[in-house]
């Protein structure tokens, strides 16, 4: 079982932030494609419709005045051949031998019509009845259709280069449109709440990224104020309250050198100044919560971990309960960590006093490694109802020590059997 202790920050390039979204030069690649997708379908679809409209107003007249043609040419000279090429040709019938003709032709009626519409060959053919005579005056457009694919081909084409071509210039303009962005991004990336780069609004045009500069000025001052009012705080707070408990730990060193103080007064002046020690690590702590990163005092050095171990577990002899714990510390003898050595002391001290305090067994064991520390038997559920004394010296809780192991790069992980310390590679914040 795995058990945080600390509030972890939300890590915010996590899965939380990234959800499946494209960036913004991909997002202007993507509008000027679909813009060029549209545009170009849109000059396809007025060409291609034009195109046939124009082309059944050419077929129209054609048929209309070949067929006035005809008629005259057959009232000029009934014997007069019909004309007949590759594309048109003409047919006469008298309208009582319309049943000699194929079916096809028979039932049509006066007018202009579209054989075999959708057809490979197309035909379109003018019929008009004339002194007693049917005549029909037929113009193929197979040809026309061959050229009809091969222009709706070509307008394909022009759609797919079209919306190529518009990715294209979206490639090649995107970093351009983009570039203010970018720059106003690597300017925040490399501030600094205490070292702000001044006005950044000045730095950008009068626009959106503009007023997005602007805003960030308005939040670095902000933060800025934030951050001189907790620095003003932490000092404040570390000199009255530093300098009430230095009188007190000299006026408790100076009740021990009193040869008249009973055997339950020295009892009393221990524990006064256990808890005063206490007091004086919980400060050490909260101030340290409560610098920033850029605090020059939060001096940090390499501690060896298996020689400080085995020093608190000889100091913590007979510190637990009435029958005294045992602490068996083994480990790498080369382990170390970089941390500030009174804070690391306090994590370990408060970790291993907690450690005997709470165990029902006879002996603690702690393994040092170059990576980790781990203390069992551990127990993190078992409170001894009957035992005040015990809850009262519990004054720097688990809660906080993980807070503070989060800020010098540590992880704590308590189990229902081991408390695991995890060390990190660099250097706490």
């Amino acid at each position: 079982m795995r058990m945080s202790l600390a509030n972890k920050p939300v890590d915010s390039t996590g899965p939380a932030r990234r959800s499946v979204r494209l960036g913004l030069r991909r997002r202007i690649v993507a509008a000027f494609l679909v813009f060029g997708l549209i545009l170009s379908s849109g000059f396809a679809a007025v060409a291609y419709f034009s195109m046939d409209d124009f082309e059944d107003i050419v077929v129209r007249q054609l048929l209309q005045s070949g067929m006035q043609e005809l008629i005259a040419l057959r009232r000029a000279d009934p014997d007069a051949p019909l004309p007949a090429s590759r594309r048109m040709h003409a047919r006469v019938v008298s309208l009582t031998a319309l049943g000699t003709l194929p079916a096809d032709l028979a039932s049509l009626r006066p007018g202009i019509h579209v054989l075999d519409e959708d057809g490979e060959r197309e035909t379109n053919i003018n019929v008009q009845d004339a002194a007693g005579q049917r005549f029909f005056y037929v113009v193929g457009l197979s040809d026309v259709a061959e050229r009809e694919r091969f222009v709706q081909e070509l307008l394909v084409a022009i759609i797919i280069l079209g919306t190529l071509a518009s990715g294209a210039l979206a490639l090649m303009f995107a970093g351009y449109l983009i570039a203010p962005v970018q720059r106003l991004a690597r300017w925040v990336d490399s501030s600094v709440p205490d070292h702000p780069g001044g006005a950044l609004a000045a730095q950008f045009a009068d626009d959106e990224v503009g007023a997005l500069a602007a805003a960030f000025d308005r939040y670095q001052h902000r933060l800025e104020a934030f951050l001189r009012r907790e620095r003003e705080f932490a000092a404040d707070a570390s000199h009255e309250l530093r300098s009430p408990l230095s009188v007190l730990k000299a006026g408790l060193d100076v009740l021990r050198e009193d040869e008249g103080l009973s055997q339950r007064g020295h009892r009393a002046l221990e524990r006064m100044n256990r808890h005063a020690a206490e007091l004086g690590g919980l400060l050490d702590a909260l101030l340290y919560l409560a610098r920033t990163e850029s605090d020059p005092h939060a001096s940090v050095a390499a501690i060896p971990l298996l020689p400080t171990w085995k020093n608190l577990a000889r100091a913590c002899a007979g510190a637990g309960p009435s029958d005294p714990v045992q602490v068996e510390v083994t480990g790498d003898p080369d382990a170390a960590t970089i941390a500030p050595p009174r804070l690391a002391d306090l994590v370990f001290n408060r970790l291993l006093e907690h450690a005997v305090h709470h165990t029902s067994e006879t002996r603690v064991h702690v393994y040092v490694a170059p990576d980790r520390i781990e203390i069992w038997p551990w127990e993190t559920s078992a409170e001894d109802a009957e035992s005040p004394q015990r809850r009262s010296d519990e004054r720097f809780g688990l809660t906080l020590l993980a807070r503070l192991c989060q800020r010098l790069g540590w992880e704590l992980t308590p189990t229902d059997t081991v408390l695991r310390l995890e060390f990190s590679a660099g250097e706490p914040a």
